[in-house]
């Protein structure tokens, strides 16, 4: 006689096969990443913003993820102000970018000219570890209204009251 244990039916083994693929295509999922995308100036005939994927600034978010420093991040959590000048095109931007200790990073601008002023914001992700000193890198992976997992980033000195970039622009804390 036959156990039914023993019967082979295709549901049975179209489960089976479910249970024992799925281990292995979780850890696959989580590993995917969007990557960066940079963009280029202007805009195409249909008004959007031409992007390409760049695979050397996306290889350095990922050894940037691999590196970040959780106990640093959460000392560099909080909200920063920096006020961007840009007088060759009689602009300015006001900024504000939210750093939470679980890396979730969150941003809003004002840029203004003579003509008047425009509002962006965006969300994304951000990484941290130092450098050395009281150095560190720090880079975001962001999306906004006009650009989709985007990347930025570099290395800032860090004092008790924000960051100083490297072409002069000052992070002050603000909360």
């Amino acid at each position: 006689m036959f156990s039914h244990r023993c019967l082979r039916s295709p549901l049975r083994e179209l489960l089976l096969a479910f249970v024992v693929a799925m281990p292995q295509a979780v850890p696959a999922q989580a590993q995917q990443e969007p990557g960066c995308w940079a963009t280029r100036d202007g805009t195409d005939a249909f008004g959007h913003t031409p992007a390409y994927y760049d695979e050397a600034l996306t290889r350095s978010w990922m050894q940037n993820q691999q590196a970040a420093d959780p106990r640093l991040m959460a000392q560099i959590a909080g909200t920063y102000y920096a006020e961007i000048p840009a007088p060759q095109l009689g602009m300015i931007s006001r900024q504000y970018r939210s750093y939470a200790p679980n890396g979730l990073f969150e941003y809003q601008d004002q840029t203004c000219s003579s003509t008047g002023c425009s509002q962006n914001y965006g969300h994304g992700r951000w990484v941290a570890h130092g450098i050395g000193g009281n150095a560190i890198n720090l880079m975001i992976s962001f999306s906004d209204l006009i650009r989709t997992n985007a990347c930025v980033g570099g290395d800032l000195r860090v004092d008790g009251g924000g960051f100083q970039a490297p072409d002069g622009t000052r992070w002050q804390r603000v909360r």
